[in-house]
C-alpha cells in the first residue's frame, strides 16, 4: 500500500456569519467545508500570484525606461472609455410579451 504523504492542517477564525454561509454553501452542492476552503484559497493565492508577477514585470519595464507620458496614457484612456460608452447607447430592442 502506498502512503500518501500527511496534508497540513490550517486553523482558521471566521465570525458566525461567515461560517454559516459557508455551511449553507456546502450543505446546497454537497462538498466539505474544507473542500470549499481549499478551492477559494488556490483560487485567491492563483491570482495574487498574479498579480505580483505583473507588478515586478512593470517595475523592471519601468526601471528599462520603457514607459510612456502619463498624459498620453490617459488619452488612450480616455478614448477608450468613450468608444465603449458610444458602444453602450446603441437603442434597445424591445421587450416581448
Amino acid at each position: 500500500m502506498v502512503r500518501m504523504p500527511a496534508k497540513e492542517i490550517l486553523n482558521i477564525r471566521l465570525p458566525a456569519e461567515t461560517l454559516r454561509r459557508l455551511d449553507a454553501v456546502a450543505a446546497a452542492i454537497r462538498r466539505t467545508r474544507s473542500s470549499i476552503a481549499k478551492e477559494a484559497l488556490e483560487a485567491w493565492i492563483a491570482r495574487e500570484t498574479a498579480i505580483i508577477e505583473d507588478i515586478r514585470i512593470g517595475l523592471e519595464e519601468a526601471r528599462a525606461g520603457k514607459t510612456i507620458p502619463h498624459e498620453h496614457a490617459m488619452r488612450d484612456l480616455d478614448a477608450a472609455v468613450e468608444q465603449a460608452v458610444r458602444t453602450r447607447r446603441r437603442p434597445r430592442r424591445a421587450k416581448r410579451k
